[in-house]
């Protein structure tokens, strides 16, 4: 299962999107069972991850500066604003899955 990486020019703003995804968990509208959660929080740490040996590479070569850098430290940037919206989502509970009133 391959992680297929776009470059964060071609979206509009990462954090709005990793917002949206977060609020959607949240709500239950994406997450029908903790499995779901599980997956997609797997798939997540799989980019993080991805992105942070690539930065490692880049260590290793010696290039720690220019737009090859740039790009790096945005996508491990992005990956963990993603990972950290998604896990810190706010938990909101919605009128008709509330309990009763005692």
């Amino acid at each position: 299962m391959g992680m297929n990486y776009l470059p964060h020019t071609t979206l509009n703003r990462p954090s709005d999107n990793c917002y949206s995804m977060a609020v959607c968990s949240a709500q239950g509208i994406d997450m029908a069972s903790i499995d779901d959660f599980r997956m997609k929080s797997h798939e997540l740490l799989l980019e993080l991850d991805a992105a942070t040996m690539g930065m490692m590479m880049l260590v290793s070569s010696r290039c720690v500066s220019g737009p090859e850098w740039d790009v790096a430290s945005k996508r491990q940037h992005d990956a963990y604003e993603c990972w950290d919206v998604f896990m810190n989502a706010p938990y909101i509970v919605s009128s008709d899955n509330s309990p009763p009133p005692i």
